[in-house]
Formats: C-alpha cells, structure tokens, sequence
C-alpha cells in the first residue's frame, strides 16, 4: 500500500491549486513555503524588484500587468522599465494562446 504526499495547497492566480508535493510536515512546497516566500519578496521590495508570477496563463499574465502598473503608479519603476516589461507581458500572452491545449492538463479552480 503506498501513501500518496499531500499536494501544496499554494492557490495560483489561475485558481487552480498548485499540484506539487508539500514539504513534509508542511503545507506548501519548497516554492510556496512560508519563510522562503517571505524572503523572497523582502528581497524584492529592498531592491525595488517586483517579484511577478510565472506566465503560465491569462490569469498570471494580468496579475503581472496589474503589479507593473501598480509599481509605476507608485514611481517604484522608471516608464522605461515598465515598458520592456509590458512588452514582455505580452509576448507572453501571445505565447499563451497559441499553446496547445494538452489532455487532462487543464487547471481545475478550486472551490
């Protein structure tokens, strides 16, 4: 008989849960771990850095326009910087729609 390791239960911006396998003991993956989570975007705020998710679909791709435009709003970033990474937030989209959808690879928001 095997046990099957609790999955994360990080929600990404997509809805969907984060299908990794948690530390053990723990709630979240290595990724979404709390303590690391949190170093990670003290470090980005003390550089000025925004720390954007990863562009796996629509959803993540607004939350991204939204923090560069929130960043901008607050003169955290030049225009020149905000620029390149719109830019590169659409590209992004772009690529996103023309991915192919892959059977029973489809996120499942979580209620």
């Amino acid at each position: 008989m095997s046990v099957i390791p609790p999955e994360c239960l990080h929600i990404l911006p997509s809805g969907a849960r984060c299908q990794a396998m948690a530390l053990k003991g723990k709630p979240y993956c290595y990724f979404h771990n709390g303590p690391r989570r949190l170093k990670v975007q003290k470090a980005a705020g003390a550089m000025g850095a925004l720390h954007l998710p990863v562009m796996r679909d629509q959803a993540a791709i607004q939350s991204g326009v939204a923090q560069v435009l929130n960043a901008l709003s607050r003169s955290a970033i030049g225009s020149k910087h905000a620029g390149l990474l719109l830019y590169g937030l659409q590209i992004a989209s772009q690529n996103v729609d023309r991915a192919p959808a892959r059977a029973g690879e489809e996120p499942q928001p979580v209620s």
